[in-house]
């Protein structure tokens, strides 16, 4: 993705939409924030639902993970130490 190897300058990514799919923490089909990965900076924070959208591929972070764009441009999902409710 073009934002790999830099950190964003000012401000958080931005949703570009809603995408609606399942999500197996709130047992339901639910809207999702989609965000583009070519967007994404190294830094970057993001709390689930969220879709994020890529040529090939798409990745569904959950309603009880957060993702992180790592150093390396990876995303890096985690558990919430709490479930929401």
């Amino acid at each position: 993705p073009a934002a790999i190897g830099r950190a964003r300058q000012h401000g958080k990514p931005v949703p570009q939409g809603t995408r609606a799919a399942y999500d197996g923490t709130a047992g339901r089909l639910c809207e999702h924030d989609l965000y583009q990965r070519s967007q994404l900076a190294i830094g970057d924070h993001l709390s689930g639902p969220a879709v994020i959208a890529e040529a090939e591929t798409s990745t569904l972070v959950p309603s009880s993970f957060t993702v992180e764009i790592d150093q390396g441009g990876a995303l890096v999902l985690t558990r919430n130490q709490k479930e929401p409710s």
